[in-house]
């Protein structure tokens, strides 16, 4: 007991030293001496002793520094990873926690928050560009019109603290996942308050499904489709839950899902379904059904077809490097979902399994073959191909693998010209003429077109199309997993004349016409001039042939010439058949005035006036005296030898006076 006693007694001076030692270490911080280790969130703390003899008070004794870790928690399950945060302010909403979140993108979001789960955003807009401030306001929260001050920038914005209403819910699901203390709900096709849908169904519970697409919409009678259904809301409940046991998706009778322990339903999303379609006997058409709990849903038909067959394929060769488009042709081939062709090597015990597509023609297929080069196994290789169509197993073909080409690289760009048929020789050695054909050779981004090759070099044709659209090509060697630049291609400028050509032949008949109708106004011009020059008769007159010719060469200067059939001095004219003149040229006196006649003689001189002669008046010799031709005849000029010059006077005498017979 005495030990004891005194072990007590010792133990408390010891204690009392330490708390009053500690005391002092503590308000001389920087001379104590602590160690602190924190590793993976935990501080471990521990004691320097500088004297460990005794209880007795000394200036160089030891201090413990005991820590706690901080542990952070993520309340939001790290859906803010990789936002910025820069405003965060706390409101309480009956039983739950609501946070105003800020960005520094400038974005405003509400969300509740909760440890049991992640919860999206249920607001969430653009307020500006400017980060949110931290300094936030929120005032009267318990109340209907509480809100939220925010900053951003110099601008402060006022936000109701039951959110933006209803209205931006897009979606059934949307609107009834929103926090109960916003009160929206689903009536009809919109998101309202349950004042705003007064003769609507409003429901906060459950969505009807909706669907929008369903593809494809055919497939073979083996069946193993895999049918996608598209749509909103499949199995939605209010506690974001999906129950689909009570989930089918029906093709006329048949069950495409019956339960989820089948494994024939695979949920995607609340938005897509997917399961695969049952075998059926004979080609048929269906109407596709969902049905959810009570919820029944149909869509278009769907069709069953003929199994697809493949018959052939082509090329029959591949390099080793892959690359080459393999074409499959067969019969109802676009009746098929997914297209896959797999090759089996044998030495290697392996399957490559590539994927195919449909061309235009719905009998024709196409798939890549893969690179077979890090197997290093003796070529030529032969191998097994088949087409695996919707779970469908096509027959075998063979597909053997080759050495790949050394090609040549171009030297210099080739130069080629639209409108005419280019041709390219590409040179190389171990081209093999079949596998060649496989669209290993692109130019640009398409396939040289109508391939004729031998052991050395390959001859092909530049697509046309693309001659339109580009200035520079590249030619190069497809693989499967790499491409090889071969040359270039340069397009030079169009050298195609036709538009020079035709613009030649539309400036030249211009210029035809212009010219004619140049032509045409001249004579037209010199026509006028000449009626308006004509020697004019004057009954009232009777002035004498001769004369009126003299007088008409003063009447017009500019008129050089005149054909002698314009007028003739020979011409009887009505007037100048007197009653007295006799049958046998007897010789009549003719007066005429001393005056001018070159005014009576012009154009515009009366109406009485006329045409000596025109030029459409026939002479006929035949009608004239025999006796009076022949006597004249030595001196008659003929009408190819005459000339007749208005523009100057050859006489004028007394002799005009005279008579003449």
């Amino acid at each position: 007991m005495e030990v004891e006693g005194a072990f007590q007694a010792e133990g408390t001076a010891c204690a009392e030293a330490l708390s009053w030692r500690t005391h002092g270490y503590l308000e001389n911080y920087e001379k104590a001496s602590s160690l602190e280790h924190r590793e993976q969130g935990r501080t471990q703390c521990r004691t320097l002793l500088r004297n460990s003899s005794g209880c007795e008070v000394r200036s160089d004794e030891y201090r413990t520094e005991f820590t706690t870790a901080l542990q952070r928690v993520d309340l939001f399950m790290g859906q803010f990873n990789q936002v910025l945060l820069t405003s965060i302010s706390t409101f309480i909403k009956g039983d739950l926690t609501i946070a105003n979140l800020g960005t520094s993108e400038g974005r405003f979001m509400q969300v509740v928050v909760s440890r049991s789960g992640s919860l999206t955003p249920h607001v969430n807009f653009r307020l500006d560009s400017h980060p949110v401030s931290p300094e936030a306001i929120v005032e009267h929260p318990l109340n209907q019109n509480g809100y939220t001050l925010v900053v951003t920038g110099k601008k402060i914005t006022k936000i109701p603290l039951n959110g933006l209403g209803c209205e931006h819910f897009q979606s059934c699901s949307q609107c009834l996942s929103a926090p109960s203390f916003v009160q929206c709900g689903w009536c009809h096709d919109k998101c309202v308050r349950l004042e705003e849908c007064p003769g609507g169904t409003w429901t906060q519970e459950t969505c009807l499904p909706t669907i929008y697409k369903v593809f494809p919409t055919s497939a073979p009678l083996e069946g193993g489709t895999t049918l996608t259904i598209c749509g909103w809301d499949f199995g939605f409940k209010r506690n974001n839950k999906f129950d689909l046991k009570k989930t089918k998706v029906l093709l006329g009778n048949e069950s495409c899902t019956l339960t989820l322990s089948e494994s024939t339903i695979n949920i995607v999303s609340d938005s897509i379904l997917e399961c695969y379609t049952p075998a059926q006997s004979t080609p048929t058409e269906f109407p596709i059904k969902l049905k959810i709990d009570l919820a029944n849903r149909e869509m278009n038909s769907f069709i069953y077809r003929e199994d697809p067959i493949v018959y052939e394929i082509h090329p029959t060769k591949s390099f080793v490097s892959g690359g080459s488009t393999i074409t499959g042709v067969g019969k109802n081939l676009n009746s098929v979902s997914i297209l896959r062709m797999v090759i089996n090597v044998h030495e290697a015990g392996r399957n490559f399994t590539v994927a195919c597509q449909h061309r235009s023609n719905s009998e024709i297929i196409c798939c890549t073959t893969p690179s077979l080069q890090q197997l290093n196994l003796q070529l030529p290789l032969k191998t097994k191909a088949f087409f695996m169509l919707d779970g469908i197993h096509s027959k075998y073909f063979d597909l053997i693998y080759v050495h790949n080409p050394v090609f040549k690289p171009f030297e210099k760009p080739v130069m080629i010209s639209i409108g005419n048929e280019n041709v390219l020789e590409i040179k190389g050695n171990d081209i093999d003429p079949e596998a060649v054909k496989g669209e290993v050779l692109k130019v640009g981004n398409k396939s040289c077109e109508n391939i004729h090759s031998h052991s050395e070099a390959v001859l092909c044709t530049v697509p046309n199309d693309l001659l339109k659209l580009n200035s520079e090509l590249n030619i190069e060697w497809k693989q499967a997993i790499s491409s090889t630049v071969l040359g270039k291609v340069i397009v030079q400028p169009d050298q195609n004349f036709t538009g020079l050509i035709v613009g030649v032949v539309s400036v030249s008949i211009i210029l035809l016409l212009l010219l004619g109708l140049f032509l045409w106004l001249k004579k037209r011009k010199q026509i006028k001039d000449l009626g308006s020059e004509l020697v004019r008769y004057d009954a009232r007159v009777h002035t004498p042939h001769l004369d009126r010719l003299v007088s008409a060469r003063s009447v017009s200067p500019t008129t050089e010439m005149v054909s002698n059939e314009s007028v003739d001095y020979r011409a009887t004219f009505p007037e100048d058949q007197f009653p007295n003149s006799s049958q046998n040229g007897s010789c009549r006196q003719v007066q005429y005035p001393l005056t001018d006649l070159s005014p009576i003689l012009t154009s515009g001189d009366s109406d009485i006036s006329s045409p000596l002669l025109q030029n459409a008046v026939h002479i006929d010799l035949s009608a004239l005296n025999p006796e009076l031709v022949q006597a004249v005849q030595h001196v008659v000029i003929g009408p190819s030898s005459l000339i007749v010059h208005f523009n100057e006077v050859i006489g004028r005498g007394k002799y005009f006076h005279s008579a003449f017979c």
